[in-house]
């Protein structure tokens, strides 16, 4: 899991926020997106803007 810090261009799609930040270890920036829901959980780090907002698209949040 990597460290991320100062998350920036932070937007929602659905229940899930997307933010890039800058990792603290290899000082590259990621992007980040996770549910807000409670009790979800589910997280991920991805290298592109795209592949977040698509996973963000295709989530299924079993809380409800």
């Amino acid at each position: 899991m990597l460290i991320m810090s100062r998350i920036r261009r932070l937007r929602r799609t659905g229940p899930v926020s997307i933010g890039i930040a800058r990792d603290s270890r290899t000082g590259r920036n990621g992007v980040v997106a996770a549910c807000t829901n409670d009790d979800c959980g589910w997280s991920a780090n991805f290298a592109t803007q795209e592949a977040a907002e698509l996973a963000a698209q295709d989530h299924r949040c079993s809380v409800r």
